[in-house]
Formats: structure tokens, sequence, C-alpha cells
């Protein structure tokens, strides 16, 4: 793949997960602060990837920004809860 077409393609993908990470903040945290969307808006692949991680074991919106050794973790040090498995979502059907 030529420079060109790698630099669109790596963007697009960033894109992809930047808008993916974002909804799920939403869901699992509500409306986002202005300065998690700025965040958001401005970081990099790689950070985005991190954050991406971090969301599924967050306790706190500020949790899935946090360095990684803070993530999802208690204040007491404990691993954080598992959040709850989501709702099935009316006229779909369970996994098999």
């Amino acid at each position: 793949m030529g420079t060109t077409a790698k630099q669109l393609f790596d963007q697009g993908w960033a894109e992809g997960v930047r808008g993916v990470l974002k909804r799920q903040l939403r869901v699992r945290f509500g409306a986002l602060t202005p300065a998690a969307r700025r965040r958001l808006r401005t970081a990099d692949a790689s950070t985005l990837e991190a954050w991406a991680e971090h969301v599924l074991t967050a306790e706190r919106l500020e949790d899935v920004f946090a360095p990684a050794g803070r993530v999802g973790r208690a204040s007491s040090g404990a691993r954080a809860p598992k959040p709850p498995a989501p709702a099935a979502r009316p006229g779909r059907h369970a996994a098999r």
C-alpha cells in the first residue's frame, strides 16, 4: 500500500475507533463532558486503542483516561466489579 493510501486507511481506522469508543462511553457513563469530547477528538490511534480497553473495566469516565495501571481499580486497589450484562434488545434473538 502506498504511503498516502496507508495514511488515509490509518486515519479512517482511527475515526472508526473514535466513533465506537464515543458511543461506548455514552452508553456506559451518560453524556460526555466537554473535556472528554475534546480528548477523544484530539487523541491519536494508539491512545484510542488503550482507551477502548480501559472502558471495559473503568468505574468512572475519568478512569478511562487514566494511566493504564490505574484503570478499573477501586480506591482500595481491588479490581472493579464487572458491569452487568446488557439486556437483550426487543426483536433480537439471543446468541446461541
